[in-house]
């Protein structure tokens, strides 16, 4: 009997010791370190399977330069140089008053329509205002404010950072003159035809502006002329858009 027990214990005792020893060879397969693990868990990454399509829209999108073309806010700063005709009606016979001037603008570039490199959209400039002036016996200051001007833009998108545009807009012009305590108001319609070249939000750009206004105050209490006040130029500015 006694024999019987001892050959029942030494089974026993064999028999885990077999079990220990082959469980090391199954544990890879569930540590949470192992190859199959890691592999199993990426298979079923709920990210991976919930939103594929709209990782591979996004990515496509960026590569085809879509965020460069986007509409947005736009500000812009800097200079004009105006023409020999600009708020002079006599300058065939007098020499070039307003040398160069300082403005700005803000406004937003709505995007209607984009294929492939290609958009289209309206260019909304809230309000544009810059100063010039020239000095004789007096300093003359010239001031303008150009509200709501409106037209068209064309952008050419050459990669996902950079792009070139055209545009054309028109909107009201209101001038005035400053020169010895005394004020003298234009107003009328003008235009302008330019470009810019785009590196992520930053741009630069050019323009040239044309049109002509009609004098309709004088704080001295004249008459009104009648002549054609132009007020050509041409700008560069640098700006942002977000």
């Amino acid at each position: 009997m006694k024999t019987k027990t001892k050959l029942f214990v030494a089974a026993l005792l064999i028999s885990s010791f077999a079990t220990v020893a082959s469980g090391p060879a199954l544990l890879p397969e569930f540590s949470p370190n192992s190859e199959q693990f890691i592999a199993k868990r990426r298979s079923h990454d709920p990210f991976k399977l919930k939103y594929p399509a709209v990782l591979s829209r996004s990515n496509s999108s960026a590569g085809a330069g879509g965020d460069v073309q986007d509409g947005g806010l736009f500000v812009n700063v800097g200079v004009f140089l105006p023409s020999s005709s600009f708020m002079n009606p006599f300058y065939g016979f007098l020499p070039k008053l307003f040398k160069f001037g300082y403005d700005a603008e803000f406004g937003h570039y709505f995007k209607l329509l984009k294929v492939s490199k290609f958009s289209v959209g309206v260019r909304l400039t809230w309000l544009s205002a810059g100063y010039t002036s020239y000095s004789d016996i007096n300093t003359v200051n010239c001031l303008y404010a150009s509200p709501i001007r409106v037209g068209a833009q064309g952008m050419y998108a050459i990669n996902e950072k950079m792009a070139v545009n055209l545009f054309y807009q028109l909107g009201a012009n209101y001038t005035i003159i400053l020169s010895d305590g005394k004020n003298y108001s234009y107003l009328g319609l003008t235009h302008e035809i330019g470009g810019g070249f785009q590196w992520r939000i930053f741009n630069i750009g050019l323009g040239y502006r044309l049109g002509n206004l009609k004098n309709i105050h004088n704080s001295n209490g004249s008459a009104k002329d009648d002549f054609s006040w132009s007020t050509n130029n041409f700008r560069i500015y640098l700006g942002l858009k977000f």
